[in-house]
């Protein structure tokens, strides 16, 4: 039944043994390698330079954030974000817990 579906032309990928050689194989492990380590790259520099000093703008959500997740109202008199060589530092001053969260 499957001889039916598949294509005379893809018959033969199918029996005949792939013709690549060792040196491709590393060829290709090589490229793979260096995408992997390209994506993770950028990734850092995206939340280094872009979405972790935009923590600080963000106080008030961080705070209903908090506040839904432990079921009181949180408030915080200072947030502040920095990058100290390869280790990211979030410093919070003045936190407080005020009761139960109304809603």
């Amino acid at each position: 039944m499957l001889e039916k579906i598949i294509p005379p032309r893809l018959k033969g990928a199918f029996t005949k043994d792939p013709q690549i050689s060792g040196k491709a194989w590393h060829k290709r492990a090589l490229i793979l390698i260096a995408l992997v380590a390209a994506v993770f790259v950028i990734g850092h520099l995206g939340v280094r330079f872009i979405i972790w000093p935009q923590i600080e703008k963000s106080k008030a959500s961080i705070e209903k954030l908090i506040s839904a997740r432990i079921g009181a109202n949180v408030s915080m008199d200072k947030l502040e974000v920095a990058w100290i060589g390869i280790r990211p530092n979030f410093e919070v001053e003045g936190l407080r817990f005020n009761g139960t969260d109304p809603s």
